[in-house]
């Protein structure tokens, strides 16, 4: 997210439902590369204050891959997808 400077309201809402719907479904959820205002706005908010933030793709990408090991899943293949999707 190193592109978004900041965000208001209402995408910090639509982001929080986003994590929570995610989180239903038992998928993590990460973030890499937040700007101040923007992290200090994820530190205020309940649903993604305990999201996983790093400070770059690639840590988020090998922290997302240990977790996905340590539970036992087998998304580590959607991860990098994504990951190739996302251009990183």
């Amino acid at each position: 997210m190193k592109g978004v400077n900041d965000i208001d309201a209402s995408g910090l809402a639509m982001l929080e439902r986003l994590v929570s719907n995610l989180e239903e479904k038992d998928l993590n959820v990460g973030f890499a590369v937040l700007k101040r205002p923007l992290q200090r706005s994820f530190e205020r908010s309940l649903e993604l204050r305990p999201c996983n933030i790093y400070e770059d793709v690639e840590k988020g990408v090998e922290a997302m891959r240990a977790e996905c090991r340590k539970r036992d899943r087998s998304d580590v293949t959607e991860l990098m997808a994504s990951n190739r999707v996302a251009g990183y």
